[in-house]
């Protein structure tokens, strides 16, 4: 649902417009380097989430941003997603201005505080084991003991080493947990299914991903396929899909004397939304690519095609 993000404006517009049936993203970037590589954003699933109602606020251009969901009723969740500055120096004030600004925004509670926060609190959390600068530390566990956030995977993990995050120094190759979620313990106990994996797409971290179901919690179902609304300005999609259209009429005129239980118009019609929905999911799967390629190489052109 949440993760750390950076999206120049014209990406998150594109991602918005390719996937704005199914998807809500809130996106915070620095104000001085929008494209670079701070920013926290968080990306909403609209079948599975209440996104009508979702409140977020940026607490911290480009480094702290808050998400407040409504579940049932009046019942709701808070989520915090942090990138913590790169030097240790810089930690304090950081988090002592988060703390000011959550409470201007009348903030007290937090369920679930994510992000990658640029320090561990553990040796283990670190290869070679080291310490990070222990008022960094304290300016971090002053800030989440004041919302009583807990490193709930450690505490259940006591002597696991595990790492997200991976660097090159010289000819020193270190590690550590820098991707973490803490929660409080008014959730603890209904998370499940922690995740470390390497992401899609190139990245020197890994994704750190729970599950959370709270107790009453109604059952969702997985819900029913729709097509994305951009392919239907795509040109090639559209002529595949007139040409099976026209393939259909043929067969359907072909089979109207010769009708049987295994050949008949209403198999033919089921195969040709079969056809449809295939073809539907394979023009979606290029255009991501398209747009995925040029997140990753902004102002590349593509090839051109050889002539045969």
């Amino acid at each position: 649902m949440a993760g750390r993000k950076c999206h120049a404006p014209q990406h998150l517009a594109s991602i918005s417009t390719l996937y704005q049936r199914r998807l809500l993203v809130y996106n915070s970037a620095d104000l001085e380097r929008p494209g670079a590589s701070a920013g926290v954003a968080f990306v909403l699933n609209k079948d599975i989430t209440r996104t009508n109602d979702a409140r977020f606020i940026e607490l911290i251009p480009g480094r702290a941003a808050l998400l407040i969901l409504h579940w049932r009723d009046n019942a709701t969740t808070h989520i915090l997603n942090t990138y913590a500055p790169n030097r240790a120096a810089s930690h304090p004030a950081f988090w002592a201005r988060l703390a000011i600004a959550l409470h201007a925004e009348g903030i007290d509670r937090i369920d679930f505080h994510l992000g990658d926060f640029n320090l561990v609190e553990n040796a283990l959390d670190r290869a070679p084991a080291r310490l990070d600068q222990l008022n960094a530390i304290e300016a971090l566990r002053d800030f989440r003991t004041s919302f009583h956030l807990q490193d709930y995977w450690r505490i259940t993990h006591p002597d696991t080493r595990l790492f997200t995050h991976r660097s090159n120094h010289g000819t020193l190759f270190t590690q550590a947990r820098l991707d973490r979620i803490y929660t409080s313990p008014a959730v603890s106990d209904t998370i499940f299914e922690w995740r470390h994996q390497t992401g899609a797409l190139p990245s020197d971290h890994d994704l750190v991903s729970i599950r959370y179901a709270p107790l009453d919690a109604p059952s969702i179902g997985s819900g029913r396929w729709t097509m994305p609304l951009d392919i239907i300005h795509h040109k090639p999609f559209l002529q595949d899909i007139i040409a099976r259209g026209r393939q259909l009429q043929h067969d359907l005129d072909e089979n109207r004397p010769n009708r049987t239980a295994e050949h008949n118009p209403q198999r033919l019609w089921s195969a040709f939304k079969r056809d449809l929905k295939n073809t539907a999911r394979r023009h979606a799967k290029r255009t991501k690519g398209r747009l995925e390629n040029k997140r990753c190489h902004p102002g590349s052109r593509p090839r051109p095609r050889r002539r045969r």
